[in-house]
């Protein structure tokens, strides 16, 4: 997965941003014996929301002097 963040408020020294997540699965039943499908059915599942700051993408280097 990528994430692309706009910096929309410059004096915000670290700004952070909140993604919201939901899963959907499609569940199909089938007969065993028949190997037909005999109906099918889409489930949802709520994840918690993931927040994302700078710092958790870019990475501290100290820099030689000299």
């Amino acid at each position: 997965m990528y994430v692309i963040l706009a910096r929309e408020n410059p004096s915000e020294l670290y700004p952070t941003a909140k993604i919201q997540q939901n899963l959907t699965f499609t569940i199909t039943e089938i007969d065993l014996d028949t190997e037909e499908e005999a109906g099918s059915y889409e489930e949802d599942y709520d994840v918690e929301d993931v927040s994302i700051a700078v710092r958790d993408y870019v990475k501290a280097e100290l820099i030689p002097t000299g």
